[in-house]
């Protein structure tokens, strides 16, 4: 398996994996397909240069998305990991580790300590996950500002080897 940076020039790519993603689990992201797939070019283009994207694929298809960027002021932390979405049947073969790996890897080159994500409270097997890398709940869940019908769980976690 292998992990890339998609860079503004890959938005086409990063649009056809994140849609995917929203397609085939809607009900663990805070976007909608509905609204994601209208979204212009621009906005993609955009999106993809303004946060940190990785891709994974296997034999050349994509299989996993990741999305970091620095963390607004209410978040409480450095960075925000968000957007992580693994293909079905290839759950539980060790990618998130690859995406911690590479949150890590961000994380340094960007001078980050303090990682931060936010889960639906119901998505058991996501925050199970999260705790594995060392990430833990704090506080009581919040209104998504997205989906301000739905709360989401914070979840923290120092970057290992940071003071």
């Amino acid at each position: 398996m292998k992990i890339e940076r998609l860079g503004p020039s890959q938005w086409q790519r990063l649009r056809a994996i994140r849609l995917r993603a929203l397609e085939e689990s809607p009900e663990w992201f805070a976007a909608l397909y509905e609204k994601e797939w209208q979204r212009p070019d621009s906005e993609w283009q955009k999106e993809a240069s303004t946060a940190h994207w990785r891709a994974i694929s296997r034999e050349g298809i994509d299989i996993a998305l990741m999305g970091v960027a620095v963390a607004e002021p209410i978040r409480e932390c450095d960075c925000w990991l968000f957007s992580c979405w693994i293909e079905p049947e290839f759950r539980g073969l060790g990618i998130m580790k690859m995406m911690i790996d590479e949150l890590d890897a961000i994380c340094v080159e960007e001078k980050w300590t303090l990682q931060g994500l936010g889960v639906w409270p119901h998505n058991i097997r996501a925050i199970k996950s999260y705790e594995k890398y060392g990430f833990k709940k704090v506080g009581e869940p919040k209104a998504s500002r997205s989906r301000p019908d739905q709360l989401f769980q914070p979840m923290f976690r120092r970057r290992p080897n940071s003071q």
